[in-house]
């Protein structure tokens, strides 16, 4: 998924960067790991926050639920109502672009 960047005017850049790490399994020593999606926030270019979910073995893979999830989980470090929801706005709107 592309990076999810807003700006409010020259003093404020919201960016939402996502990373997939898909199950590795080491057959010789008997471990798998479960599939983990993560998002990195950034405010003007510095790390404000960093989720992750994880996708246990029961759960359905569905990618773009678990873009949702984590990128809520980010939002809620947003004090600012305004600004979570239009950052909410273009998460949705690209989440509606990638299905």
């Amino acid at each position: 998924m592309e990076d999810i960047i807003f700006k409010a005017d020259e003093s404020l850049t919201i960016r939402l960067h996502f990373i997939v790490k898909n199950r590795l399994k080491y057959t010789h020593l008997g471990k798998s790991y479960p599939k983990h999606t993560q998002c990195l926030m950034y405010s003007n270019d510095l790390l404000d926050c960093f989720e992750t979910i994880v996708k246990h073995a029961k759960d359905e893979d569905n990618q773009a639920f678990a873009y949702k999830l984590v990128g809520e989980k980010c939002l809620k470090n947003i004090r600012n109502k305004w600004l979570r929801g239009e950052v909410r706005k273009l998460l949705d709107g690209a989440l509606a672009n990638e299905s």
